[in-house]
């Protein structure tokens, strides 16, 4: 009967070594569980914001396309126009009758415009007015 009682200890001791064993198992999964689902967290927050980012990302393609036309729109303007700075070629003059802006020519008449005296210090204006007169 002792032996019945030693194998049956035996057997109970093996089985406890074998729930030890089982159990560290079951924590370690646990453990991997845990880490899994912060993982799937992750993933799916990463997820989203690669959605955001990607949808920004054609956003700005097409505010570049846009950017890009308008250049191209001022670039062949630019290029239709022989020179994009007006130069006025003025011809310089003494008299009074020159100095008058002809674009608004339609306030004042000519007998208006030839009455017009210039008082300059200068004695050669002076007498190039009194010669026009």
């Amino acid at each position: 009967m002792l032996t019945f009682f030693d194998d049956l200890l035996n057997l109970i001791h093996e089985q406890q070594k074998f729930m030890k064993k089982r159990s560290k198992e079951i924590k370690q999964l646990n453990a991997l569980n845990d880490l899994n689902a912060t993982l799937v967290t992750n993933y799916d927050d990463l997820l989203c914001k690669f959605k955001l980012l990607s949808k920004e990302h054609e956003e700005l393609k097409l505010k570049i396309g846009s950017i890009k036309n308008e250049t191209n729109v001022f670039l062949e303007m630019e290029q239709s126009i022989p020179c994009a700075i007006l130069i006025f070629k003025v011809d310089a003059s003494t008299s009074s009758i020159g100095l008058i802006d002809e674009s608004c020519s339609h306030f004042c008449n000519e007998k208006c415009c030839e009455n017009v005296v210039v008082k300059s210090c200068d004695d050669l204006i002076a007498k190039e007015n009194d010669e026009l007169k």
